[in-house]
């Protein structure tokens, strides 16, 4: 203490204060600063992505349903039993139509109401609904009781629109008596035309939408919702909605960028929007600035106290060292090079490993869109063109001829698992390749079904032959069996489809076939027709036979016109043209039973009398629509069926961290592939995106509703790394699982208190 007045005299410790006050009280000013504002941003960039991927599941969701909608309006536009002259035929047509309207109902879970309104009715001006037949003018009153302008205004829309038409969600009153807000979906039959015939109305729950995004919505006080590439809003969400000139500001801002900061009475706000490639539509969400800084308050705070602390410490620390003539900068500068030579370092191992992982999902993600564009083109609802995405994939066809092999694996003693198909077919697709021929292999919906995809540069049948017993061969090294069914070389434009129905034709009759050969040979079944006549087309008969079990109705109708049009220019008599026609229709009623579809006898007997060949084509193809309507809604509804009980089984044991696409796939006896697009159309995520979704749900309520530990609750819910969950977690909620608990559970208790 005695050398204090010298210090003070000499102002030794005001400069001490000062430069230590400079170097170390400044830089931590700064770095608060710092840190404060990265965490602002990082907030509001964890915010905004939410945001975007909230409005991309928004985007996604209404593209399915409006995929749905357009699914089911192709479907009735082709229905013979909700055709406009048909329905005018009597009451019994006319309780058919309602039939029918309530079983599209049922096949569209999305669908609260579905309406056929059939034009040029002026003195009934009938709407058939799923319930039964109401005139428009009682329809539009009961739905808009309390305003006569938009009873007139939909009345209005349903004489006299021409083209697809979306009304706006409104509150319209339904048949059960309750008001709900519900989008209108009008679609004229045809569409475009000067006098359409009808009219399809599909009335959709906004709430369906609004499910996707409102608790998101609610969390962050803001709005939403989704525009026309008119600017008309097509429906709102939140609980603040939006006035009309707020809705003229955002109308009046740039398309092009996702993100746009924007002021509306006097008051910050950040627009974010995504836009749809198909319709142009924009789906956006409007949040306010205050609640990027709502999760900072903690931080705040921590970030004073420190400084605080640090500070009085610092203070004290520099008074003891002032009268020590402490030289801190020169000794720290020594102790800098003495500890830290200049040497590279090196990059840490975690980060080559995490390279490692995502080439390796890179890898594993092209395998799968490829198997996808496969099946696509397999089975005809794609053709092929060189898209970017094919490439990508790793899928080219530059070869103008190819030709499917479709083969089943079988094992006598155990079934076969996913993984080990899988190992099964990538080392077939190595023994297959060679230089001058493209080999593809997939897999299909049954899970030890395959497909061969070639192409080649020239139509070789004995190249096809040679593949095919490579396979054997290599099937027979491991112990196991196939059966094949063969198709014929087609151009690539549109005969990738047409070859794989040539194949499953063969695969189905070696299936059914007791004899001891493996494969069929589809240029080769001339033996399977009864008819003693070179002439007579049986490789279409095979193609239209097939093409019915598959409801495909382009190429059944196709090959139909060429074996009728095959059978006038040859038949020598009529006579000889009846005979070829009745064991076709035979064939055809073989083939309805074989697979079980719903038929009236009393149509095949009407086609057995045909008086001409004209007649007879005529209602051969009305009788074709029909079965293949039958046979795809009978395979939607097994879809379905089986979605359902797939999503119900992940449900039941998302807990089991064993739980995959692959084990799911064993279970049920379908390819990963399949399960996941099941997945998809069921929840509309896909199976680790519904997963996650699932365990973080369970998560969130163990943390509020127990004490368990997080890590015990990791476990509980299927994770075996605590850290990866808790990283997803963070992404998903924008918080750590302790924040979440005392942030719900102080709530929660707030509450049963009052």
């Amino acid at each position: 203490m005695k050398r204090m007045p010298v210090l003070i005299s000499k102002n030794v410790l005001l400069k001490f204060i000062i430069s230590f006050m400079a170097v170390f009280l400044l830089p931590l000013f700064v770095l608060g600063i710092v840190i404060y504002q990265d965490s602002y941003v990082k907030v509001k960039q964890t915010l905004e992505q939410s945001a975007s991927s909230y409005l991309e599941q928004l985007r996604s969701y209404t593209e399915s349903r409006l995929k749905d909608i357009n699914y089911t309006t192709e479907r009735i536009r082709f229905d013979y039993a909700l055709q406009h002259y048909t329905i005018l035929e009597g009451p019994e047509a006319q309780l058919r139509a309602i039939e029918r309207l309530n079983l599209y109902k049922s096949d569209n879970s999305t669908t609260q109401e579905l309406l056929l309104y059939l034009h040029g009715q002026k003195d009934q001006d009938l709407v058939f609904t799923s319930r039964g037949i109401i005139q428009l003018s009682a329809l539009a009153s009961s739905a808009f009781r309390f305003s006569t302008e938009q009873q007139q205004q939909f009345i209005r829309i349903m004489r006299d629109t021409k083209s697809a038409y979306i009304l706006p969600a409104e509150s319209v009153f339904t048949s059960e008596g309750t008001q709900t807000e519900l989008l209108m979906f009008l679609f004229p039959i045809p569409e475009n035309v000067d006098n359409p015939r009808a009219s399809l109305l599909f009335f959709i729950p906004k709430s369906g939408f609004e499910a996707m995004i409102q608790g998101w919505l609610r969390q962050t006080n803001g709005v939403g919702g989704i525009m026309d590439q008119g600017g008309r809003l097509l429906a709102g969400f939140g609980e603040n909605q939006l006035t009309a000139e707020e809705l003229l500001a955002i109308k009046k801002l740039p398309q092009g960028p996702a993100i746009t900061p924007i002021r509306l009475h006097g008051e910050s706000f950040t627009f974010i929007q995504t836009r749809s490639d198909r319709n142009n539509w924009i789906y956006w969400a409007l949040l306010p600035e205050p609640v990027f800084y709502k999760p900072l308050e903690n931080k705040l705070f921590g970030l004073l106290a420190i400084g605080i602390g640090i500070s009085t410490f610092g203070v004290l620390l520099i008074i003891a060292l002032s009268f020590m003539h402490y030289r801190p900068v020169s000794q720290f500068l020594q102790a800098i090079r003495l500890h830290f030579p200049e040497t590279k370092l090196s990059r840490p191992l975690t980060e080559w490993k995490e390279i490692k992982e995502n080439l390796q999902a890179l890898e594993t993600r092209k395998a799968v869109t490829r198997h996808q564009i496969i099946e696509n083109l397999l089975y005809g609802r794609e053709t092929y063109q060189l898209k970017r995405h094919y490439l990508a994939s790793g899928l080219i066809l530059d070869f103008p001829w190819t030709a499917v092999v479709l083969f089943r694996i079988e094992r006598t003693q155990t079934a076969l698992t996913s993984l080990e198909i899988q190992d099964i077919l990538n080392q077939l697709e190595l023994n297959l390749l060679s230089p001058d021929l493209h080999c593809y292999i997939a897999g299909l919906e049954r899970l030890t079904d395959c497909a061969l995809l070639l192409n080649g540069k020239e139509p070789d049948p004995k190249l096809l032959l040679t593949k095919l017993e490579l396979i054997q061969v290599s099937l027979s090294s491991l112990d196991l069996k196939g059966i094949f069914g063969v198709g014929t070389w087609q151009p690539i434009e549109e005969g990738i489809h047409r070859s794989f129905v040539e194949a499953s034709a063969a695969l189905d009759y070696v299936s059914g076939n007791k004899e001891e050969n493996s494969y069929a040979v589809f240029s080769e079944m001339k033996s399977l027709s009864v008819l003693d006549m070179d002439w007579f087309p049986v490789k279409e008969q095979l193609r239209y036979l097939q093409s019915l079990k598959q409801g495909d109705t382009v190429e059944a109708i196709a090959c139909l016109h060429q074996i009728m049009s095959t059978v006038r220019e040859r038949a020598a008599s009529f006579l000889l043209s009846k005979y070829v026609c009745l064991h076709l229709i035979t064939e055809i009623v073989k083939t309805i039973q074989q697979e079980k579809l719903d038929y009236q006898p009393e149509d095949v007997h009407h086609l057995v009398q045909f008086t001409n060949v004209d007649s007879l084509e005529t209602n051969l193809v009305k009788l074709t629509e029909t079965i293949c309507s039958e046979a795809v809604l009978r395979k939607s509804r097994q879809y379905s069926a089986l979605a359902i009980q797939i999503v119900d089984y992940i449900y039941e044991g998302y807990a089991r961290p064993e739980l995959s696409l692959d084990l799911i796939a064993d279970h049920f006896l379908i390819s990963p592939s399949h399960v996941s697009k099941l997945v998809k159309g069921q929840t509309d995520k896909n199976f680790a995106s519904y997963l996650s979704y699932l365990r973080i749900d369970e998560a969130k309520r163990l943390l509020v509703e127990t004490n368990y530990a997080i890590n015990d609750i990791v476990i509980k819910i299927g994770y075996i790394d605590p850290k990866n969950f808790m990283r997803k977690f963070k992404n998903e909620t924008g918080m750590t699982l302790g924040d979440y608990r005392k942030l719900h559970k102080h709530t929660k208790d707030k509450d049963t208190h009052e």
